[in-house]
């Protein structure tokens, strides 16, 4: 399910997400973007608007304390894990984290399988959501 709404409120984005949807997007996101996270999305990898993340943020960064489970979850993951966790939890996409990294795509993706695997999570909301707990920039 994707959400699109003109309403980027932390309420209804922590609500959807806990309702299942696997997509936030706001109305103003371009076709193109709307196209693409249908695929991402029936592919099943969840997709959010950055709006949506740097909501996501401000909730994880104004409410209560740090997340000791998922701080120590996290430690389970290499130093290059955590650095895919964290900008997968930003909101980029495989190809712009592997920009950003400077590896494959490929490497991005077997990167990505390792955090689901460690964190006992199967999608890329679940793991945001404890990188957000665990207080991970």
């Amino acid at each position: 399910m994707i959400v699109l709404t003109t309403f980027n409120t932390d309420d209804y984005v922590v609500r959807a997400l806990r309702l299942g949807a696997e997509g936030f997007l706001l109305k103003d996101a371009d076709p193109a973007r709307l196209v693409d996270a249908i695929r991402r999305v029936h592919a099943g990898e969840p997709t959010l608007s950055p709006q949506v993340t740097s909501t996501l943020i401000a909730v994880a960064t104004d409410h209560g304390p740090v997340d000791a489970g998922a701080g120590a979850a996290l430690a389970q993951l290499t130093d290059r894990e955590r650095d895919v966790a964290v900008l997968m939890a930003q909101g980029l996409t495989n190809a712009q984290i592997g920009t950003r990294l400077n590896v494959s795509m490929a490497s991005v993706k077997a990167h990505l399988s390792h955090i689901f695997t460690k964190l006992g999570v199967d999608n890329r909301v679940s793991a945001a959501m404890l990188v957000r707990d665990a207080g991970l920039p």
